[in-house]
């Protein structure tokens, strides 16, 4: 097979991945509560992992599902703090985050999207 060839059988191969996944098999529009939150850090404590200190980041919602129990920052903003990542956001207990939260209200969609105003570095 030509150099030509097995270009265009992977660009194939990729469009028709790309095809496929994008098949919706959802039997309904899905629809979302959408929900104004402020989060407080409210604990900050660290832990070893692997020799290096990090820090759980935990906050109260004041709003939507997340308001039932303690979230941790870290899990929800996908992020691993060291002691230079809360000095460098000015972390400390009282912090306060906003954004919005939708959760699925009907359909068979992901049930929970959170965006941050804020910015972490």
């Amino acid at each position: 097979m030509s150099k030509l060839n097995v270009v265009g059988f992977v660009i194939g191969i990729v469009f028709f991945l790309g095809l496929s996944s994008c098949r919706n098999n959802n039997t309904e529009p899905c629809d979302y509560y959408e929900y104004q939150f402020k989060a407080k850090v409210i604990a900050l404590q660290a832990y070893i992992e692997n020799g290096d200190t990090l820090f759980h980041i935990i906050t109260q919602f004041n709003n939507s599902s997340l308001s039932d129990e303690l979230q941790y920052l870290e899990i929800l903003r996908k992020v691993k703090p060291t002691a230079a990542f809360i000095r460098n956001n000015r972390i400390e207990i009282g912090t306060t985050y906003s954004g919005i939260v939708n959760e699925l209200k009907s359909g068979n969609c992901k049930g929970l999207y959170i965006s941050f105003d804020q910015k972490l570095k």
